[in-house]
């Protein structure tokens, strides 16, 4: 299960709790966010127990923010970064799609 949110108004910390419940309630979601802060884009991951032996929260947070022209990681569970392209913000969604799909 693949959860995304593009948000301009909630901050981080907001996502981090919605998507460490979501998690909790579903062991085999990978939670999304990007949220825009300033001229950057903060990318946050989360996912499931079930799903981390398919894929890993900080390697989502890497690919995604390198799409974003930025850096990132994490662990099997969490992982963030971010990057300065919104311009790829879109692809930056497709590309996670893709990597779920794989698996």
């Amino acid at each position: 299960h693949l959860y995304t949110t593009y948000e301009e108004e909630l901050d981080d910390d907001y996502h981090i709790t919605i998507g460490e419940k979501a998690i909790e309630l579903d062991r085999n979601l990978v939670y999304l966010a990007l949220i825009s802060k300033g001229p950057g884009i903060r990318v946050i991951v989360f996912v499931g127990e079930a799903a981390c032996n398919k894929v890993k929260a900080g390697s989502i947070a890497k690919q995604v923010s390198n799409k974003l022209g930025g850096s990132g990681g994490g662990d099997n569970r969490f992982g963030q970064g971010g990057g300065r392209s919104k311009e790829m913000i879109k692809e930056a969604f497709l590309l996670a799609e893709e990597v779920i799909k794989q698996l």
